[in-house]
């Protein structure tokens, strides 16, 4: 009877842990809770014009959608978050006019939104009773795709039927129709990019398992259409792919995204031999050649690291790490937990944070419509 007991729980630790690692970084999706104790930051993406970064903090005082320049001097205050942390995935257009994001509404749902950088306007481009997340512009500009789920982020075990389930759907700027791309009801669907001349998108499900992968390239004209997208980690572990309890395995891909011009892809990976809690490195970031598949590993940090976004010039990558929770002083937050390092592994850069030029500056939109 015990030696059952034991087992059982066992068995509920193994599926807790399953859970845990097809999330991802499950801080990035789950609803919004209390701000953190250190003003944090949540998402960053490079300018078209590589000189900018816009990012999202989270925190008690300072809140909402941020522009700096590449030294952390922040520019502007773009928009202030009336919730929990809860602005997500800022997206900015080719022509660098304007940011599209994700706000959870506080009120079992989540919308997205278009800001003007210019006039400081906010257009609602969604209202729905799902969850809408990661705007991706077109390389046009004309369409934004996204992804729609049925839940914010809750995860349950990968193989319950409708749970999280999510499609792609794409807006068309202009017009603000909405058209629904994929009908498959992906489990858990992120990690969304787009491709040249936006015929393709790389996506993120691990409602293929069985064939050992996370990460597909999907025909946007017939989205049924789709190809696994296996970078070479053998290099790094004789075995580079997780398993699960019944022996099945598959390659963990985190976090990816493509370059601009997809010659590259940027995700997080774990060696499976470093999640025993005696040999523990949390996953660290590859740079890898959409042409030969051959992954480069950037980061060497003990603790696990998010990658956000690649310069449009492909020379760095920004990434999320840990902070150290220092107060501010000054109008400057030292040592926070973005940073940016070379595609090659060097030049690593810890940014702080000088908010003193947009401390006495609130923007005056800080309510969504």
């Amino acid at each position: 009877m015990i030696i059952k007991k034991q087992f059982l729980i066992m068995a509920i630790v193994l599926l807790v842990l399953t859970g845990a690692l097809l999330s991802g970084c499950v801080d990035h999706y789950l609803p919004p809770q209390t701000r953190p104790k250190a003003p944090w930051v949540r998402d960053a993406v490079f300018a078209p014009d590589g000189k900018t970064i816009y990012f999202t903090l989270c925190g008690k005082r300072l809140s909402g959608l941020f522009v700096m320049d590449l030294e952390g001097k922040v520019k502007a205050w773009l928009l202030k978050d009336r919730f929990n942390c809860a602005l997500f995935d800022p997206a900015v257009s080719p022509d660098g006019r304007h940011v599209a994001f994700a706000a959870w509404k506080g009120d079992d749902r989540g919308d997205l939104y278009l800001l003007d950088i210019t006039s400081g306007g906010i257009r609602q481009l969604t209202d729905v009773s799902d969850y809408d997340r990661s705007p991706r512009f077109s390389h046009d500009g004309k369409r934004i795709f996204f992804l729609r789920h049925d839940s914010w982020g809750e995860f349950p075990s990968f193989d319950v039927p409708g749970g999280w389930d999510s499609d792609v759907f794409s807006l068309n700027v202009a017009t603000g129709k909405v058209e629904q791309i994929t009908r498959q009801k992906f489990h858990r669907l992120r990690n969304l990019s787009v491709f040249p001349h936006d015929r393709y998108i790389l996506i993120s499900t691990p409602k293929f398992i069985e064939t050992g992968n996370l990460l597909f390239k999907l025909d946007l004209i017939d989205p049924r259409l789709m190809w696994p997208i296996v970078p070479d980690l053998y290099k790094f572990a004789k075995d580079p792919l997780h398993r699960l309890f019944d022996g099945h395995g598959f390659l963990l891909l985190k976090d990816s995204f493509l370059s601009r011009d997809g010659h590259y892809l940027v995700f997080a990976w774990q060696d499976p031999r470093h999640r025993d809690l005696s040999r523990w490195v949390g996953q660290q970031i590859f740079f890898c050649s959409m042409r030969d598949m051959q992954a480069h590993k950037i980061t060497h940090f003990q603790n696990g690291v998010t990658p956000l976004d690649i310069s449009p010039d492909n020379q760095w990558v920004l990434f999320r790490g840990h902070s150290d929770d220092q107060p501010m002083s000054g109008g400057v937050l030292p040592r926070t937990n973005l940073y940016m390092i070379r595609r090659d592994g060097g030049g690593m850069k810890h940014f702080s944070l000088d908010f003193s030029a947009v401390l006495s500056q609130p923007p005056a939109n800080a309510k969504l419509p």
